[in-house]
């Protein structure tokens, strides 16, 4: 059944978590360079994909799994693209998205896709969005949309660059013109919306002791254009 199948699935995860940690001891993990590891860890990742096969998770589940696999060599990150299509839940995706590293959300965002695990009526958190993306960049219209619909300070540290090579804009600030409709006319003949390149960091808060609260009809709105506001079929 599926309770026998997540708890391999587990075991399978725990094993390598072992392996881990003897690699460790033996000096074998050493930065984002593969390991010794990886190729015990992609035996494992091998028998989750043919274990995730028949069972349908909760996002929880999926990160009970994905989490008992090591943080090296985007182990984890492996593990949840493996079973993020097996999840009946992807509204909760965050449950896992606040719980890996920085850079694991970047690469997850990368390969699964912003609008597939990012959920408007919880926008919270911080995000590197590349905006020659075109779902990263979309995933940046809804936080301006936020932005200039919900009150009080609710982007935190922005800072945006040209490429990656470059030193960030200094004293970038969220423009006006990134709010508005791409359809609508702007003052200077210029386009509106975000910019088409470029990289943007930036934190989304809802934190009512900095002013900021959810307009939720806004954020209702928002979802129906991503994965969470979809109606599934299993």
């Amino acid at each position: 059944g599926a309770t026998a199948a997540v708890a391999a699935a587990q075991a399978a995860a725990s094993s390598a978590m072992d392996a881990e940690m003897m690699a460790a001891a033996e000096g074998a993990v050493d930065g984002w360079r593969p390991t010794e590891l990886w190729s015990f860890a992609a035996a494992k990742l091998l028998q989750l994909e043919v274990l995730a096969g028949p069972v349908w998770l909760t996002a929880q589940q999926a990160w009970e799994i994905a989490g008992a696999f090591p943080y090296h060599d985007f182990c984890r990150v492996q593990a949840l693209v493996t079973l993020f299509g097996r999840i009946v839940d992807v509204g909760n995706c965050d449950v896992f998205l606040s719980a890996v590293a920085f850079e694991e959300k970047v690469e997850l965002l990368h390969r699964l896709g912003a609008l597939n695990l990012l959920n408007p009526l919880k926008p919270d958190g911080k995000v590197w969005l590349d905006l020659r993306a075109w779902d990263q960049r979309e995933w940046c219209k809804v936080l301006c949309r936020l932005a200039a619909e919900e009150p009080g300070e609710n982007w935190l540290g922005e800072v945006y660059q040209w490429t990656r090579a470059e030193a960030p804009v200094p004293g970038w600030v969220l423009p006006k013109s990134w709010t508005e409709p791409e359809d609508a006319v702007h003052a200077l003949g210029l386009e509106n919306g975000p910019r088409k390149n470029g990289r943007l960091t930036t934190t989304y808060t809802s934190d009512p002791a900095l002013g900021c609260a959810p307009v939720w009809e806004v954020r209702k709105e928002l979802q129906a254009r991503t994965l969470s506001g979809g109606a599934l079929q299993y």
